[in-house]
């Protein structure tokens, strides 16, 4: 068989694998948008978003020119009752000439194909619409051409000169033969792309007179990843030259030699790579046969590839999406408070700037750092939290910076630290307030140079990390009284967060309790429809010292005592029906104050319970024995 245009064969190949693999589309199916006479029938489009996963799921909506409201709001045109999705989400605009996406601003943003966007986004056929919890498909489907047409059953015999041909092929057909055997392989190889790889390079080392193979895949930032098998000397590289790789892969074009085969890996979304075959025996160059069965692999084993890695992407994001949902790291509430933190948060998410969270015991500062974390081009990568306070001196810098084998008596192993492990991500390091003054020291170099050294190394390690902190102290206060450092204050205070305290959301502390009654619910397997008015109207006269942590322990208190359908206000603790003493401040107090005076009420109360015995205090209370010795220290307090 003789090949003349190498680039030509091959972009047909693909374009045949397309056409076949397309979800209900023929070789001339219409372009998405347009409307094409085909032999005097009109063939009408029909726009479609399908509910394949999440809530509502195997719902079909029906789109028609104009706007597509998708949101939690009861009358948008597909209401999702997610708590992850915003009221008014996201709108699908149908228009005479495109189909586009556009986020409203959402807090927790809308995923195109598995990617966050910004603005508008154009739609196509099969493109992935990700919202909250749910995922749907958008679909641009052809109409009927003409009437149905019945199928009626004749009598006439067959006509005799029909011959009889074999599915398995004649016996001559090599590259029908190979095609069957690779297609029985990859069932067995499918949403594994390792495997995959591997196999197709094993496969065409086996049929064509390859000496070495090599795979070269290419990301979307062009770095190269290489796999290859050297038949002839498998101890040493397969050289390539990167000329040619490049040639390849941005024209899409093939290479053929006798020596040399040079065939771009394509997808249905781009070129994935090339593949790259070479001999040095004259006695048996490479034919044209070889290139068919190189292209039509490349092709087909390309699609596959790129399923599979698809398929792996998707099955890492759902992991991580239920690990988040688990943390519950989402911020729930509408109020005007609220509303402006989320859009703080985006606004921050955006950038890679060092971030301080400074507010009040129980306003969810973590919560929010996971939120910046989530909506950050860091998304992707881990978020390694760390409180700086339940943690003493010696044993916090090993977990900040980690140590090498020997650097200290016990250390019988190599460890990273949280600053190596948050690498790609983001480190977030709770009540920084507590940092010892010497760590303070090596956390401002850390921020000025972007690099470490483990304890008893000497290696320097370049970091690639975003820093969040957070405390409940007031460290301007701190600084006044040298007990933190002011130079490093500045490096955090590059953007400060203040969390309202509950108290200042409103409706949203019966949102909040709503929210946490059905997740205990669910978690206890109890029928709890809700909260009855007279005990909501108890939680919203309540100040909250606590904030949302103790609106979390209370709502957890009542679904375990409780014994109805609704959370009454037997169920809730007596603290709600009581003026609430000791953490009222004057007006003049500062943050500082205000806080001091809550720590010191809970310990004093929680030392009078246990006599005085601060491990047993510390368990009351749910702390770390060594965060209660720092707080009575610093109190003045009393303990044994």
């Amino acid at each position: 068989m003789n090949i003349r245009n190498p680039s030509l064969h091959i972009k047909r190949c693909t374009l045949l694998r397309k056409i076949l693999g397309a979800s209900g589309r023929t070789a001339d199916s219409n372009i998405p948008g347009m409307r094409l006479e085909r032999k005097g029938a009109l063939h009408n489009v029909q726009l479609q978003i399908a509910v394949i996963s999440g809530i509502r799921t195997g719902k079909v909506f029906s789109l028609t020119p104009g706007d597509f409201v998708i949101g939690r709001d009861e009358a948008a045109d597909l209401h999702l009752a997610d708590e992850y999705v915003s009221l008014r989400h996201c709108i699908v605009s149908v228009g005479p000439e495109r189909y586009a996406i556009r986020d409203c601003g959402s807090l927790n943003g809308t995923r195109i194909n598995d990617e966050r966007i910004t603005g508008s986004h154009p739609l196509h056929h099969g493109c992935k619409i990700g919202i909250g919890s749910s995922e749907l498909l958008f679909l641009v489907e052809s109409g009927t051409i003409g009437a149905d047409s019945p199928v009626h059953f004749d009598s006439s015999p067959v006509d005799p000169l029909i011959e009889r041909v074999s599915m398995d092929g004649n016996e001559g057909n090599t590259l029908h033969h190979a095609m069957r055997e690779f297609t029985r392989e990859l069932r067995f190889l499918l949403r594994n792309t390792s495997r995959i790889r591997q196999g197709m390079l094993r496969f065409l080392l086996a049929k064509t007179p390859a000496e070495s193979i090599a795979m070269v895949l290419v990301d979307s930032a062009e770095t190269f990843e290489t796999f290859a098998i050297n038949r002839r000397f498998p101890s040493k590289p397969v050289r390539i030259s990167k000329a040619m790789v490049d040639r390849v892969y941005r024209g899409e074009t093939a290479i053929m030699s006798p020596s040399i085969i040079c065939i771009p890996l394509l997808g249905c979304e781009g070129c994935l790579g090339v593949i790259h075959v070479a001999t040095t025996d004259a006695a048996m160059p490479f034919q044209a046969h070889d290139f068919e069965l190189m292209s039509v692999i490349a092709a087909v084993g390309g699609g596959a590839f790129e399923d599979a890695a698809r398929m792996e992407r998707l099955e890492i994001e759902n992991k991580a999406l239920k690990r988040d949902m688990e943390m519950r790291s989402e911020i729930v509430g509408e109020s005007d408070a609220i509303t402006r933190l989320g859009a703080q948060i985006a606004q921050v998410a955006a950038t890679d700037s060092t971030v301080l969270i400074q507010g009040e015991t129980g306003t969810g500062k973590e919560l929010i750092a996971r939120a910046v974390h989530q909506n950050s081009r860091r998304s992707a990568g881990p978020f390694i939290a760390i409180n700086c306070g339940a943690i003493t001196e010696s044993l916090l810098e090993s977990e900040l910076f980690g140590h090498e084998k020997g650097a200290f008596t016990g250390a019988v192993m190599q460890k990273k630290g949280k600053f190596e492990l948050a690498s790609g991500g983001t480190l977030f390091l709770d009540e920084v307030g507590e940092l010892p003054t010497s760590l303070q020291v090596k956390l401002l170099r850390v921020l000025q140079e972007r690099e470490i050294e483990r304890l008893g190394g000497t290696k320097t390690i370049k970091l690639n990390v975003r820093l969040i902190a957070a405390t409940n102290r007031d460290l301007e206060a701190e600084v006044a009284r040298g007990a933190f450092r002011r130079d490093l204050l500045y490096r955090l205070k590059v953007v400060t967060i203040v969390p309202p305290p509950l108290r200042e959301c409103g409706d949203d502390i019966v949102r909040l309790a709503r929210h946490f009654v059905a997740r205990f619910s669910r978690e206890m397997v109890r029928h709890v429809r809700g909260i009855s008015p007279e005990a909501e109207q108890m939680l919203k006269s309540y100040d909250w010292p606590g904030n949302v942590r103790q609106l979390q322990n209370f709502m957890e208190r009542a679904i375990v005592v409780g014994s109805t359908d609704m959370v009454l206000p037997a169920d809730l603790p007596v603290e709600l029906t009581q003026p609430l003493k000791n953490f009222t401040a004057a007006a003049s107090a500062s943050f500082q104050d205000i806080t001091d005076t809550a720590q010191r009420h809970a310990l004093q109360k929680a030392l009078e319970q246990t006599d005085g015995n601060l491990k047993e205090a510390a368990k009351l209370l749910g702390l770390n024995p060594t965060y209660i010795y720092r707080v009575v220290k610093r109190l003045g307090l009393c303990g044994k």
